[in-house]
């Protein structure tokens, strides 16, 4: 038999942190049932860079051009497909440290799905955050409750806790299929949580949901999804250390920022050193985003007195990019912890 595969869809990752937006460090593993319905269907996935693009491989179709079959036979062979999962595993431990993200715990992932009422999902809330069954919570109440039931999102009881006297079976979770479920202990709603039929790896930033059906009816040629990361906003930080016989009056010292950039001179009340060499601290004075790469850098002007001639000189230094390996959060009178990325700049 003939297959051909045609094209379906588009997924796209961007982050505004690269300079042409292309987040290359996601991966996307299916769940698995999905791993069943994409060999059913003969769905193939196939990278490029930031981009995954779906394929839906057709039987003898061969008399048919590329339109029409984007335009009829995609329908007519996607219309009892169920809807895709897909864990989104990103590649780059530092990804949290640079994108503008709400934070997480253990318990929580977050949940993309497509379409939805945006051209793309600008994940910079908390609205995409869903919860994960808090097992601690299951076990304490396995324990010491004499009732335990999990419902499903329409309320029918899926999973109740073993009785001694009518041996119902105990709540297994492993056992539950992909949904969204609520906990009752002894009657009363405890949480509600989201359950995967697939280990999720340490990795797994969330869940990619492709509503198949709704796809369908909206499609008219080859949509393309977006999932689009914002850069972290930080405040730059530069520790100044300059060579223990120069000397430099404080006015005569300061940073030329980028663009609106302005920078201020961080003082104490004692002098801040660094192996016995003055530092001097300067700020930015507001959040600015993190970039992987800067077309233009923050400048170092100063004058100072130099050693030997003991003449007044000149000097511009172009800073370096501020780094993402190390950031710390620091107290500002927004209360919003923003996060600062210090460069220590040896002179």
């Amino acid at each position: 038999m003939d297959i051909k595969y045609y094209k379906w869809l588009d997924i796209e990752v961007t982050n505004n942190y690269f300079e042409n937006g292309v987040c290359p460090y996601f991966e996307m593993i299916p769940l698995n049932s999905t791993t069943i319905e994409l060999k059913n269907y003969n769905i193939l996935i196939q990278k490029n860079n930031n981009l995954f693009t779906f394929y839906l491989g057709v039987a003898n179709v061969s008399d048919l051009s590329a339109t029409n079959v984007s335009d009829s036979i995609i329908k007519e062979n996607i219309k009892n497909l169920s809807n895709l999962y897909f864990q989104l595993i990103v590649e780059d431990e530092l990804f949290m440290n640079y994108t503008d993200i709400p934070e997480v715990n253990h318990r929580q992932l977050f949940l993309f799905q497509f379409p939805n009422n945006a051209i793309g999902l600008q994940i910079n809330d908390s609205n995409y955050r869903v919860n994960l069954l808090d097992l601690d919570a299951l076990q304490a109440a396995m324990n010491s409750s004499s009732s335990v039931a999990i419902k499903n999102e329409i309320g029918l009881t899926v999973q109740q806790k073993k009785d001694p006297e009518n041996k119902i079976p105990a709540v297994n979770y492993k056992n539950l299929t992909y949904g969204k479920f609520k906990l009752f202990v002894d009657n009363q709603f405890a949480q509600g949580f989201y359950h995967f039929d697939t280990d999720l790896a340490s990795n797994c930033l969330g869940i990619l949901e492709l509503k198949s059906k709704q796809i369908r009816a909206e499609q008219e040629k080859s949509p393309i999804y977006t999932i689009n990361f914002k850069s972290r906003k930080v405040y730059w930080e530069y520790q100044i250390i300059f060579p223990s016989n120069w000397s430099i009056d404080d006015e005569e010292v300061e940073i030329q920022g980028i663009g609106d950039q302005i920078y201020e001179r961080v003082t104490t009340k004692e002098p801040k050193l660094i192996n016995g060499q003055l530092v001097k601290v300067f700020k930015s004075k507001s959040p600015y985003a993190l970039q992987n790469h800067l077309i233009e850098n923050p400048t170092l002007k100063l004058k100072y007195l130099a050693p030997f001639s003991q003449r007044k000189e000149s000097l511009n230094i172009k800073l370096p990019n501020p780094g993402i390996e190390n950031l710390f959060k620091t107290n500002t009178e927004k209360n919003d912890d923003p996060f600062c990325s210090t460069t220590i700049v040896y002179v």
